[in-house]
């Protein structure tokens, strides 16, 4: 097997300077005009313990968009569906986009940030998920929006010296509330060799009806969400090109935690606008979190999700008891309609939305929507409702007429807050992963833009503008 192994390394490598001429031999093709396709093989023999990868070099430039399909290749076998696919421009040597956990086949786009050399990297899964890796013979597509490449070409396969194995250090303990945001810190890993090194964190144990997910599992500092109280353990694997590490874990736990506003009983403060001060503080359910009010001025809707119930108060007597209103699972986003009949909740923990009738201050029906539900707005004019999924990163639309949802609108990587411009003309989406805000037109139903912004831009609100601003 090492012979043959060998053999099919020299071949790819002949091959690739054929490819220089112009010439396309048998398993290296080039799309004139429109790509440039290279085949190639995964899974080394040689070294078990070892990852295997392939490495393949082009020039680029700045603002070029670029597309990169990896898929199999249908003349050889292969085992597994999974594989490691990445970006880096060489100039800065960084990797400006990779993926891991993808299903061959699967496309990636790219704008070029800096003109010079760009390298694409195939490569196995390290640690656990390797069982899952693709193994065979695939294919490699790259097009440009420049036309094709004269040449896609690998970098030569040099047999590993002796090598040690780096140490994974997960970081310290930590504690934290529910609903916070938890940064994960694998920068103390070290490796004796000063090879540089790659991450990959892993989920071990989590509470039970927890939809936590890493913001990035190859970064050095992940974060993610506290969303049901417990321990969350979460494992880390290093590894130096060569060899994983032997695995680390660290642990996040809610108990011991510092308190969430208000302290104590769960409550509403209710503020004077004129002196900016506490006026009354209503009881409500457990963790308040989202909150509306009617058109009128007369109720307030708050959200509650430890309870999974909606609080009812009534403005006009602040010392009575808040009516409570059972939902769905984790209520987090609500949206009073315009005209005060409805109120749309959206329930993180059963992906479904609530709506409630105002006047029998009962729920009248139960929309299912998309993953993990977060922030939920209504039209000026009633009659759509925008769902903000966080867990499948789009947008469900609802008719409110029908209480159906009608289209589904991909946006960005952590889509939690959603609001609609007072025109109505757009919706405003936050992505808390991707730290930027997504744009839809609501005619098309597509984005249009997307904005940069802060980090981690998160949650439900309402639309704010000047006077002479607008979408």
């Amino acid at each position: 097997m090492d012979t043959k192994r060998r053999v099919l390394r020299t071949a790819i490598l002949t091959a690739v300077v054929l490819l220089c001429l112009s010439i396309s031999p048998i398993g290296f093709t080039l799309a004139v005009g429109g790509g440039n396709k290279i085949c190639s093989f995964l899974g080394d023999d040689l070294k078990p313990s070892i990852l295997d990868q392939d490495i393949f070099e082009f020039n680029g430039t700045k603002g070029e968009k670029i597309t990169v399909t990896l898929g199999e290749d249908s003349s050889g076998s292969h085992t597994g569906r999974r594989a490691n696919l990445s970006l880096m421009d060489w100039v800065t040597r960084t990797w400006f986009f990779r993926t891991t956990t993808g299903v061959l086949p699967r496309t990636i786009t790219a704008t070029l940030p800096a003109t010079g050399k760009y390298l694409i990297l195939v490569a196995e899964l390290p640690g656990l998920a390797r069982l899952q890796s693709f193994r065979g013979a695939y294919c490699l597509t790259l097009a440009s929006s420049a036309g094709a490449y004269a040449t896609l070409a690998p970098t030569p396969w040099v047999e590993p010296t002796e090598n040690s194995a780096p140490v994974a250090n997960a970081g310290a303990d930590q504690t934290a509330f529910v609903t916070q945001t938890v940064t994960l810190d694998g920068s103390k890993s070290s490796d004796v060799d000063g090879d540089p090194l790659t991450y990959n964190w892993l989920f071990i144990s989590i509470p039970s009806g927890s939809g936590a997910a890493l913001s990035n599992p190859m970064d050095v500092k992940p974060t993610f969400v506290v969303d049901k109280p417990g321990t969350y353990i979460v494992q880390l694997i290093v590894n130096d090109g060569n060899v994983d590490s032997a695995p680390d874990a660290t642990s996040v736990s809610t108990e011991n935690s510092k308190p969430v506003a208000n302290a104590g009983p769960d409550t509403v403060s209710v503020v004077d606008t004129s002196s900016y001060s506490v006026v009354a503080t209503v009881s409500v359910g457990g963790n308040p979190r989202g909150i509306d009010v009617s058109p009128d001025g007369l109720m307030v809707f708050v959200t509650n999700v430890m309870s999974d119930t909606v609080s009812v108060i009534d403005t006009t007597a602040l010392t009575a008891p808040a009516v409570t209103i059972n939902v769905g699972s984790y209520p987090l986003g609500i949206a009073v309609a315009p005209d005060g009949d409805k109120v749309y909740i959206a329930n993180n923990g059963t992906n479904d939305v609530s709506v409630i009738d105002t006047a029998s201050r009962m729920v009248t029906s139960i929309i299912p929507v998309g993953e993990w539900p977060y922030g939920i707005a209504v039209s000026p004019d009633g009659s759509t409702v925008y769902v903000a999924n966080n867990g499948t990163n789009d947008i469900s639309v609802i008719d409110s007429a029908s209480e159906t949802v009608t289209a589904t609108i991909p946006v960005g990587s952590g889509s939690s807050g959603v609001a609609v411009t007072p025109g109505g003309t757009k919706v405003v989406v936050a992505n808390a992963q991707q730290n930027n805000v997504s744009i839809i037109d609501t005619l098309s139903l597509t984005v249009t833009t997307t904005v940069p912004v802060g980090l981690n831009p998160n949650f439900m609100g309402k639309f704010i503008a000047g006077p002479s601003k607008s979408l």
